[in-house]
């Protein structure tokens, strides 16, 4: 997973995920949860999908386990893809909610976010 993460985000963005992962349950001032398998094998999914990486992107731990995948655009626009146990959710700052999809849409995801599919799974 390293080493796909690396290759598509970039060395910062790997060495990020490793610290995540070696993160344990009670980190969020003792509500914190460890990084989920769920919550990796769906990012696992999103990445295998991934043709253009977005610009400088970000990794979180959240106190649930899950994982979050955070960039800016060009216009400041924030945008983050949320890798839960079950599925994605999708944040930006231009839309007035949130979309939630499941894991098997990784497609849907970046096409909302605007980011390109390269089917590589």
């Amino acid at each position: 997973m390293r080493k796909l993460t690396e290759q598509v985000l970039g060395r910062k963005a790997a060495d990020r995920f490793s610290e995540l992962k070696k993160i344990s349950r009670g980190w969020n001032f003792g509500k914190g949860e460890p990084m989920t398998e769920g919550a990796q094998r769906n990012l696992l999914a999103l990445l295998l999908h991934l043709t253009n990486p977005p610009p400088d992107p970000r990794l979180f731990l959240l106190s649930d386990g899950s994982l979050e995948l955070r960039w800016k655009l060009s216009d400041e626009r924030r945008v983050s893809i949320i890798s839960t146990p079950v599925g994605f959710e999708v944040f930006d700052s231009n839309l007035d909610e949130e979309m939630t999809c499941a894991d098997y849409d990784v497609e849907g995801i970046l096409k909302a976010v605007g980011l390109e599919s390269s089917a590589r799974a």
